[in-house]
């Protein structure tokens, strides 16, 4: 009689749920296990040998070479050494995690999708118990939560907030200095981590196999090498988004992928738009990949301006009545989640058309291509048009928004999560990125625009001078028309007032948001605001309160991104605080003169004696202040506050005492301004 046969030897468990510690189910023939195959996910198996090894192992036979070919160990970029790098204790990580909370990237789909904060509580954030693929994950999250962490290991010793809690009041009473050295402090562990998780992902290839935890790694290397690398080529990006556009067809296919979703993606893909317009670079995001992941195109700007133009109820009751692209909670629903529903459809309304615009500006204005050719005023017409809308279109929002922020005080925490007592936490956030879609645009078009406009002088400077032209390396050197430079010009000034309009928007809309928000692309788009603020005094000997308060507002918002960034993408961050601080500081100053000449028979120190020996104020020693009507003057360096008058046509301001200024604009009754030229001592 036969033995009866032996049952077929199990299989090995695969990588993950090995990772996981859970059972796995192999299959022959290259089949996935159950697990991976219910959660998408590459099911692999490395080999692993079992039993003693071999006391003698086999001898091969002896090659004879006739050339040695000697190859590098390592092909791959070489990294600097990481003598700084915090010991990834569980401890620290655990910290890190937390951390990540008050960041921006913490909302990222991929993330969540990702399952790391499950699976690392499982290992008891001990990065050696986890899956390749997940360590490089976590190692990549621990250096982006380096930025905003104020553990002992990443700032040191010196000030710094003792908790999350202590966050808050950290920001509000830290001295300049204090943020500053924050940042410097913080810069040796930051790149020291930055380079482990650079290794480790080089090492285990996330650019190679498409998976989700390698495209949340490549998302997050792309944004820490963002803080100091000026290049333009972007490898993680790229790996990023090849992923997404991987893995994209089976999230839809699986039903893994809804309304929600698209809004995300379309936020996550402003940031994408916004680096492509501020580095004059194309845009990674394909229009393919823009319907896949952000859903189909929805109605034009102009549409939604003006069916919200219509509307002269500034209630709940208006934003509802255009809901229609994601109306996918029924009318039913609790307010909070209408409110969601709304603000998601503005969002994927707005954030979808800046992507488009993103992408005509590289392709038709600013791009390398573009500049091949002459200007193409039609596509910049057409830009500045779409600009001019969604300008107004902000406007509007924002006014009906105004509504829940109005009656709600600033939030105490750093963050925007969901919470159903707090609806104006989300349009605190949805206003805030609805504006720094159309800022990220406009600054970008006004500087292709006076490039191209400096780039035409010149070539007619030379023309005069020389006679004949010169060698081009561009084709836009050429000498244009009189009428084209005209042409150019003007369009050139129509999106400096844009910008001037948006700069001082964007300065009032910093206040929606708690600090703490640690990306590096928003610290550039600041950077380069402010530096066009400076461009702007410059121009103009007078002082214009209105710019001062831009300004403050703009170092106020460097300083706190210093925290985190000083010493790594901002060496020039001190000088630059220091002339804005220098121009809110003369406006300030300008002010208390112009108080002082006008309280009668007071003589401040700044008068000097005339012809006839008696005192009078100097002239020259008080500018012209031009100020907008109904502005309030309350910059924290100590301009005198205005004081609301109830009566009159329109709303305005009352000064305590009349002030030499210029009016720029119509003031209603009631106002006790006069406008004074700064240089003659009557009044008009």
């Amino acid at each position: 009689m036969d033995p009866p046969p032996k049952p077929p030897k199990k299989l090995p468990a695969c990588d993950r749920c090995k990772a996981r510690r859970v059972l796995c189910h192999p299959q022959p023939n290259g089949v996935p296990c159950p697990r991976c195959a219910e959660k998408n996910e590459m099911c692999t198996t490395t080999p692993t040998q079992r039993g003693r090894p071999r006391k003698y192992p086999l001898q091969t036979k002896p090659v004879v070479e006739t050339r040695v070919i000697k190859l590098p160990q390592n092909p791959g970029p070489v990294f600097q050494s990481s003598f700084n790098c915090p010991e990834l204790t569980p401890e620290f990580v655990a910290h890190c995690f937390d951390v990540l909370k008050l960041m921006p990237q913490y909302n990222h789909p991929l993330i969540e999708m990702s399952m790391i904060k499950k699976d690392i509580r499982t290992a008891s954030y001990r990065l050696e118990l986890l899956h390749p693929s997940l360590r490089v994950l976590a190692l990549a999250i621990i250096c982006a939560a380096s930025l905003a962490s104020f553990h002992p290991s990443v700032l040191g010793d010196g000030p710094r907030p003792t908790s999350l809690a202590d966050s808050v009041s950290f920001f509000a009473s830290a001295s300049t200095q204090d943020l500053l050295g924050c940042g410097l402090r913080r810069a040796p562990a930051f790149q020291a981590l930055r380079n482990e998780a650079f290794k480790a992902a080089w090492e285990t290839g996330v650019m190679l196999q498409p998976s989700v935890e390698n495209a949340a790694a490549c998302f997050l290397l792309d944004l820490m090498e963002q803080v100091d690398f000026v290049g333009v080529s972007r490898p993680w990006a790229t790996a990023y988004m090849a992923h997404v556009r991987t893995l994209a067809p089976g999230w839809h296919a699986s039903g893994q992928f809804g309304a929600t979703d698209a809004v995300l993606w379309s936020a996550f893909i402003l940031s994408e738009s916004i680096i492509s317009a501020i580095r004059r670079t194309p845009l990674l995001v394909t229009p393919h990949d823009q319907s896949m992941l952000c859903g189909p195109e929805p109605p034009d700007l102009g549409t939604l301006l003006t069916m919200l133009s219509k509307v002269n109820n500034p209630s709940f009751g208006v934003f509802w009545s255009f809901v229609q692209p994601c109306e996918f909670i029924p009318l039913s629903s609790s307010l909070h989640s209408r409110w969601i529903n709304l603000i998601s459809t503005l969002l994927h309304t707005v954030l979808f058309h800046v992507t488009a615009m993103s992408r005509q500006l590289s392709e038709k204005i600013a791009g390398d291509y573009a500049r091949l050719a002459p200007l193409n005023e039609a596509a910049a017409i057409t830009f500045l048009t779409s600009l001019t809308t969604m300008q107004a279109l902000l406007s509007q929002l924002l006014t009906h928004a105004e509504v829940i922020i109005g009656s709600t005080a600033p939030s105490d925490q750093l963050t925007t999560e969901d919470d159903p007592a707090r609806p104006d936490l989300l349009v605190r956030a949805s206003a805030f990125a609805l504006m720094v879609g159309h800022t990220g645009l406009c600054l970008p078009f006004y500087r292709e625009l006076e490039y191209r406009d400096n780039t035409a002088e010149h070539a007619a400077q030379r023309q005069s001078v020389t006679g004949i032209g010169t060698p081009l390396v561009n084709v836009v050197d050429v000498e244009l028309s009189p009428a084209t430079r005209a042409r150019v010009r003007l369009l050139r000034d129509q999106a400096r007032e844009l910008a001037v309009d948006a700069a001082q928007t964007l300065s009032n809309v910093l206040s929606l948001l708690p600090r703490g928000q640690f990306t590096p692309i928003h610290y550039h788009m600041i950077h380069g605001w402010a530096q066009f603020c400076l461009e702007e005094a410059e121009e103009d000997e007078r002082v214009d309160v209105e710019l001062a308060h831009t300004m403050e507002a703009f170092s106020k918002e460097i300083k706190y991104l210093s925290y985190s960034l000083h010493g790594i993408a901002t060496p020039t961050a001190t000088p630059l605080i220091d002339k804005l601080d220098a121009y809110v500081l003369r406006a300030s100053t300008v002010m208390r003169r112009a108080s002082f000449q006008q309280q009668g028979p007071f003589v401040s120190e700044f008068a000097e004696p005339d012809a006839a020996g008696s005192m009078s104020a100097s002239p020259e020693q008080f500018p012209a202040l031009q100020v907008d009507a109904g502005y309030d003057f309350g910059l924290g360096l100590g301009l005198v506050t205005g004081v609301p008058v109830a009566e009159g046509v329109g709303v305005g301001y009352a000064m305590p005492v009349p002030l030499p200024v210029q009016i720029a604009g119509q003031v209603g009754n009631g106002h006790s301004f006069q406008s004074w030229d700064g240089f003659s001592n009557s009044y008009a």
